[in-house]
């Protein structure tokens, strides 16, 4: 199974987007969307999923701050802010006691970050959108294949 991973939008959609995310399964937008027409765009090459960002209004979005979802034996735990990645807050660190994730998906990131800490993937695609302070823009895929998972970062600008 492979999931688009997309954050931080910021209202921008890179027609790239579509080429790169063309036969996913499913994807997770993780917040700052700043455009509903980002998900629906988005929504007519697989079904979304995801969480809001700080600027999302969420009477306008149909998504909670965090969200857990389980794809074969594989618990993916999606937000928009976890804090670092190797210093998580602690409201975060609570969820990921509770659902006990192998994949922590996350955005609020000028940059991408893909690694595994303490036994889970932690990964961030980076910023879609014209985020302030991103060095390149980048979206993820995420594959899932039984109990196993893995993601790489796809940049959308070249240098």
């Amino acid at each position: 199974m492979w999931i688009g991973v997309i954050s931080d939008t910021c209202g921008e959609l890179d027609p790239r987007v579509q080429d790169i995310f063309g036969g996913v399964d499913y994807i997770l937008h993780c917040g700052r969307i700043g455009d509903p027409a980002i998900l629906d765009i988005l929504s007519h090459l697989a079904p979304v999923a995801g969480v809001i960002g700080a600027s999302d209004n969420s009477s306008i979005f149909p998504f909670e701050k965090m969200l857990f979802r389980k794809w074969f034996d594989v618990g993916v735990y999606v937000a928009h802010d976890i804090g670092e990645p190797l210093d998580i807050s602690r409201a975060v660190k609570k969820d990921l006691e509770l659902h006990d994730p192998q994949v922590v998906i996350f955005g609020n990131c000028a940059s991408s970050f893909n690694s595994r800490v303490d036994g889970r993937l932690l990964f961030s695609a980076g910023a879609a959108g014209p985020l302030s302070g991103a060095v390149r823009r980048s979206v993820g895929l995420l594959e899932i294949d039984g109990r196993n998972s893995r993601a790489e970062v796809v940049p959308l600008d070249t240098a």
